[in-house]
């Protein structure tokens, strides 16, 4: 189960998903309203808890019976956190990619400064508000700044379709708005096995300014990626999928010998 970030799609899995399949791992891959090709209401609850509750009640109306290796980045981290947290026997593993991640969720909270407080974030949330519309430079922007180097123009024009279907940026603000988290959950209560993947140069989201929030997870393994920006499952998609795939080897290992 895949969940990108704040701006993004499926398409960050892209290079991902494929390869996880071909190893024989049924991939699920969602686009978190109101990004990607998802439904743009503005009175959703843009909350972390909200919207985790939203993705499990897909798996459990897909199959409540298969568990799953769960894979969160950035703002997708902290929606997959609060997922484990819900329901920890629905998922097997938590990858944590340079999560934007919380303490607690207070019910009732209004949480959109947590989120907003990144730099990329801000400044792309700002564009939104200021000018209402998405442009190509903006995206290529937010995309440099994120990947550390230039994109590509097919990332740029992916990351463009989506953003700039109508009633995405007015929804984007007014979920934010209504963002207020529906339960009270612990980031120390997380008892899954997580793997947490990050890249050395990551500006938006940078390892030493999360670590100690990631110490409060009792049990966790840290990946680090030479080079990589806050998009290394994007821009360094080999290195990002051998350090996931022997964590996951690793894994089933160590289930099986159980």
């Amino acid at each position: 189960m895949l969940i990108h970030g704040f701006g993004g799609s499926t398409f960050s899995w892209e290079q991902i998903a494929p390869v996880l399949s071909s190893y024989g791992y049924q991939v699920l891959a969602v686009d978190v309203p109101p990004f990607g090709f998802s439904e743009k209401r503005s009175e959703m609850n843009g909350s972390i808890g909200a919207r985790a509750q939203l993705i499990n009640e897909l798996i459990k109306n897909l199959d409540s019976e298969t568990k799953w290796h769960l894979v969160g980045h950035s703002m997708g981290g902290a929606i997959a956190a609060g997922m484990a947290l819900l329901d920890p026997e629905q998922f097997l593993t938590l990858n944590l990619t340079a999560p934007a991640l919380f303490d607690s969720l207070v019910p009732g909270k209004y949480n959109v400064p947590f989120l907003f407080k990144i730099p990329g974030i801000a400044s792309f949330a700002g564009n939104i508000a200021q000018e209402w519309f998405i442009t190509h430079d903006q995206i290529q922007s937010m995309l440099e700044s994120a990947y550390g180097e230039e994109p590509a123009k097919e990332q740029v024009e992916q990351y463009y379709r989506p953003l700039s279907m109508e009633g995405t940026s007015r929804a984007i603000l007014n979920n934010a708005r209504r963002a207020k988290e529906p339960k009270n959950l612990n980031i120390g209560n997380l008892h899954l096995p997580v793997l947490a993947i990050w890249g050395e140069k990551d500006t938006w989201v940078p390892y030493q300014d999360s670590k100690k929030m990631l110490e409060l997870i009792p049990s966790y393994e840290l990946e680090i990626i030479p080079n990589a920006g806050h998009n290394p499952m994007e821009t360094h998609p080999d290195i990002y999928l051998q350090k996931y795939l022997a964590y996951l080897e690793e894994w089933r290992k160590k289930r099986d010998n159980k």
